[in-house]
């Protein structure tokens, strides 16, 4: 089987070609949705859900959501979600109490 690649973000590496349901399944799950929110969120079957996660495990040479996840950001295909709330950025140091 031919999986069609693209270079990432930093020109560097060969990534497989996420379909735009993939990128928005693998999107989900970094935000730390189960497979029943994320089917919800997108109205599919769960199930569904279940055959992209394991497209794009494939894609991905990994064999997990979360190996997808840690993957999709290490080749930049999807971007670390942000945290509402989370101002570490604009911290300084530790916090004295």
């Amino acid at each position: 089987m031919t999986v069609s690649t693209r270079t990432s973000h930093t020109g560097s590496a060969q990534v497989p070609r996420l379909t735009d349901r993939e990128l928005e399944v693998l999107r989900l799950a970094a935000e730390g949705l189960s497979n029943r929110e994320i089917a919800a969120a997108l109205h599919l079957a769960e199930n569904t859900v279940v055959g992209y996660q394991k497209n794009v495990s494939q894609k991905l040479g990994v064999h997990s959501k979360l190996q997808a996840v840690v993957r999709g950001i290490a080749v930049g295909i999807i971007e670390l979600p942000r945290v509402p709330g989370d101002d570490h950025a604009h911290r300084e140091g530790p916090r004295e109490t």
